[in-house]
């Protein structure tokens, strides 16, 4: 009895998802934690370092099979450096210039780039998204929670 993979991109995105949650947790851990009513600075990225873990071993656990007939084993696939390259600079374009640009420009931007990674992107739905999601992000982290982000560039 074996365990076969039968997903793999589920296994290697499972796994990416509890490096980077146990990464977020660990790095959490620099900073008071407070309590859930009073919330410190390392709070929040720990509880969702927790999630992520968790959403990756279950998104793992769920691309394995109990295999008890079957010796064969398949290859994970090589990982897309064009995603991987596109997405990774749309995140520090984000990072680099929320700042000077603000939420606004800087989340289009990041959702654009990142957008690209996708092959059959269409620019009319990347705008669409890009857009709402900016909007969303302003109304979410500025309006409600108050953090002191600029919207625009100044």
């Amino acid at each position: 009895m074996k365990l076969r993979l039968i997903k793999h991109r589920d296994f290697v995105a499972g796994l990416f998802f509890c490096i980077t949650g146990l990464a977020s947790a660990y790095g959490s851990t620099a900073y008071s934690l407070g309590t859930a009513m009073r919330m410190g600075p390392g709070y929040f990225p720990l509880v969702l370092g927790v999630l992520l873990t968790g959403l990756g071993l279950v998104l793992a656990a769920h691309s394995l099979k109990l295999d008890i007939s079957s010796d064969e084993s398949r290859q994970i696939e090589k990982p897309c450096l064009r995603s991987l390259s596109l997405i990774g600079a749309g995140m520090l374009l984000f990072a680099f210039s929320l700042s000077g640009a603000g939420l606004l420009l800087s989340t289009i931007g990041l959702v654009v780039i990142s957008g690209l990674a996708y092959r059959q992107f269409r620019w009319h739905e990347l705008g669409l998204l890009s857009s709402g999601l900016a909007i969303f992000a302003v109304a979410v982290f500025v309006y409600g929670l108050g953090l002191p982000f600029q919207v625009l560039p100044a």
